[in-house]
């Protein structure tokens, strides 16, 4: 793990070399306190060893509130079908690389909006 900018947004980042790692850190986060948990994973859908569908699937498994987390799906591939595997693996939004801005913007808006109750 590496702790990438310590502010991005206003908000704390991480990047993990793999799948795997982040769902041990998602499950440890959230048991410390709800404060330091953490709002959004941007998960890439193609990891090594444990892909984004599955490492999703881990932490829909993990126990509230790890398990609620927002995830959204990073993935290069735009077909229709590639979304709708995302959702189902659970995901709550998923995103095409590369990202335009404002649209990126949006997904995340729609995310952690809809999400905040």
């Amino acid at each position: 793990m590496r702790q990438n900018a310590p502010f991005w947004w206003g908000c704390e980042t991480f990047v993990m070399p793999a799948a795997a790692d982040c769902v041990t850190l998602v499950g440890r986060r959230t048991k410390l306190s709800r404060a330091e948990g953490f709002g959004l994973v941007l998960m890439d859908c193609q990891m090594p060893a444990l892909d984004g569908d599955a490492a999703t699937q881990a932490i829909r498994a993990l126990p509230e509130p790890a398990s609620r987390i927002r995830i959204v799906a990073m993935t290069a591939h735009a077909m229709a079908g590639d979304r709708k595997r995302c959702l189902e693996a659970g995901v709550d939004d998923s995103a095409t690389k590369p990202q335009r801005i404002a649209e990126f913007a949006r997904t995340l808006r729609a995310v952690l909006t809809r999400r905040a109750a």
